[in-house]
């Protein structure tokens, strides 16, 4: 994986709100997820969104979101396909480059 130079903040729950799904994905372990990020195994419990792991993270004015939503990691080493969540499909492109730039499998589905 290469070097983590890229900065990261943490995003509120009000930030998050309207961060939606446009059919980004990260193909990774939640352990390789918070080390690219730099920041402990995230987790969260949205009520009606049954997540095990999420990161709720700015990159610069992106709001970006990272869950597994309903795929249920039963470990921080379990490698799924964890959906990217964002306020439009561009802000997801931009995601999913910072991403492989990091060194982890991001893609957008075809």
């Amino acid at each position: 994986m290469k070097a983590n130079k890229i900065q990261f903040s943490d995003a509120s729950l009000l930030e998050i709100r309207g961060t939606s799904f446009y059919g980004g994905y990260v193909k990774s372990t939640a352990c390789k997820i918070s080390k690219a990020l730099g920041c402990k195994i995230g987790s969260a419990y949205r009520g009606q969104y049954p997540t095990t792991f999420e990161w709720d993270k700015k990159y610069g004015s992106i709001v970006f979101t990272i869950y597994d939503y309903k795929q249920g990691a039963k470990c921080s080493s379990t490698i799924l396909d964890y959906h990217i969540g964002t306020k439009c499909p561009e802000d997801t492109g931009v995601i999913v480059e910072m991403l492989k730039n990091l060194g982890l499998d991001a893609y957008i589905e075809k």
